[in-house]
C-alpha cells in the first residue's frame, strides 16, 4: 500500500513519478524503477505468502477440503487453460504495441540511434516480465475459483457416500461456493432417506 500510495501521491503533487534505479549485469539491464516501485512487488508476495500460509484461517474445517488440491486434473486443467489464455492476450497484446512503439521511434528518427533500441529493449523486458507474472497469477486465480467448484463436488459426493451408508447429516457448504443449489437436494435426498427407512 505504501508503494502504490508513493506512486498516486508523486502523479498528483509533481505530475510524474521519478524512477532512478537500474540494476545491470554484463550488456542486460533492467527497466528503470523506485522504491515505491520495489515496495508493491513486495507487498504482492508478501499477500501471497500470508494467503497460502494463513489457508486454514480461511478454510477452517478439518477435512480434505482445506487442501486446495480436491480434484487436481481438473483444477490445473481449469488453471492451464486460464493462463493459456492470458499469455495468448498477453503476446497479441506484446505484437501490437512493439510495433506501435516500433513504428513511432521510427517516425521520430530514433531507430538508429542508441536511446531508441534502449527503449525497445526496456519495453521488451518489462512487458515480458508483466506478461509472465500476469500468467502466474491467473494462474492462481483459476486454481482458487475451481477450488470454488471442485469443494462442493467433493462435499456433495461424501454426503451422498455417508447417506448410502446410513449415516444422516446435513451438506453445509461453505459461503463463496458454487453450486450452493446442492445443499437444497441434499436436503431432500435427505428427508426421502428417512421417510423409506
Amino acid at each position: 500500500m505504501g508503494g502504490i500510495l508513493g506512486n498516486v501521491f508523486d502523479r498528483i503533487a509533481w505530475g510524474h513519478i521519478t524512477d532512478f534505479i537500474v540494476l545491470q549485469a554484463f550488456q542486460y539491464r533492467s527497466p528503470v524503477f523506485n522504491l515505491a516501485d520495489l515496495f508493491q512487488w513486495v507487498g504482492y508476495f508478501m499477500m501471497t505468502y500470508a494467503l497460502l500460509r494463513d489457508a486454514q484461517l480461511l478454510w477452517p474445517d478439518k477435512n480434505d477440503r482445506k487442501s486446495y488440491m480436491i480434484n487436481p486434473r481438473y483444477q490445473i486443467k481449469y488453471s492451464l487453460k486460464l493462463a493459456s489464455f492470458a499469455l495468448c492476450f498477453a503476446l497479441l497484446a506484446g505484437v501490437l504495441s512493439y510495433t506501435f512503439l516500433k513504428v513511432t521511434i521510427d517516425q521520430l528518427g530514433l531507430s538508429l540511434t542508441t536511446q531508441g533500441e534502449h527503449l525497445l529493449n526496456t519495453f521488451i523486458w518489462t512487458f515480458t516480465l508483466m506478461s509472465i507474472a500476469f500468467c502466474c497469477i491467473l494462474f492462481l486465480v483459476g486454481f482458487m475459483l475451481s477450488h470454488r467448484a471442485a469443494g462442493p463436488i467433493y462435499a456433495f459426493e461424501r454426503f451422498l457416500e455417508g447417506l448410502y451408508k446410513g449415516e444422516v447429516r446435513p451438506l453445509k457448504l461453505r459461503m463463496g461456493d458454487e453450486f450452493l443449489h446442492l445443499e437444497q437436494i441434499a436436503e431432500k435426498l435427505e428427508q426421502k432417506w428417512s421417510k423409506s427407512k
